[in-house]
């Protein structure tokens, strides 16, 4: 994964004229109700749309958040001008598609990982990023996790040592960790790769790393 530095010019919490951020929820599948909880309750956030192919998951946030906005399509979420940024949580095949477009319409976004299936595609995204001045994060939430954030702290002190191993249990796999489709093998491998590449890399993650 490619690290940039975030434009001068973007305000982490509210927008220039100083109106709350407003943010559209791509996905509201698994775990979309998390991130709209969340957004719906975030000072200096307004969450505006929620978008789901799935006509029943889209009465369901009707019926937790009323005043909310719901459509089916991206296009709908993309046009006009009621959103500044855009929560992504869809199958993993599906995201570098929908951030391209995102970035491409001029939004901030957060999506969910992996960014992209390959190396070059995450390049891609990272580099319309940088060209059109939007934030792009994945949203890597272990890396801020306190037990994690301690084990770097002490990872990085002399007395340590050299680190030529690392091995890692995950004891809850969620929903998706019982499923062998492709998101949930996606969703498993890359929490774990991106923890060992922060905590070894005296510059933050690598470009890329592998999981088995």
């Amino acid at each position: 994964m490619v690290a940039y530095t975030v434009p001068a010019s973007v305000d982490r919490h509210r927008r220039p004229d100083g109106r709350p951020l407003r943010v559209a929820l791509i996905g509201f599948g698994y775990w979309g109700p998390n991130y709209a909880r969340v957004l719906n309750d975030l000072p200096g956030v307004q969450l505006t749309v929620v978008c789901d192919r799935s006509a029943e998951r889209l009465a369901h946030v009707r019926a937790r958040y009323p005043a909310i906005t719901t459509c089916e399509t991206v296009a709908d979420v993309l046009a006009g001008d009621r959103v500044d940024a855009v929560v992504i949580a869809t199958p993993a095949s599906t995201h570098q598609q929908l951030v391209q477009a995102s970035l491409e319409s001029g939004r901030h976004v957060l999506v969910e990982k992996p960014m992209a299936l390959d190396v070059a595609g995450c390049d891609e995204l990272c580099d319309l990023a940088v060209t059109s001045g939007r934030v792009l994060m994945v949203g890597y939430t272990f890396l801020y996790n306190a037990g994690v954030r301690k084990m770097k702290e002490c990872m990085a002190s002399d007395q340590f040592g050299q680190v030529y191993y690392l091995h890692a249990t995950r004891t809850n796999l969620g929903r998706s960790g019982r499923t062998s489709t492709r998101s949930g093998i996606w969703r498993r491998t890359t929490s774990p790769s991106s923890i060992t590449c922060s905590r070894t890399s005296p510059n933050g993650p690598r470009r890329s790393a592998r999981a088995c």
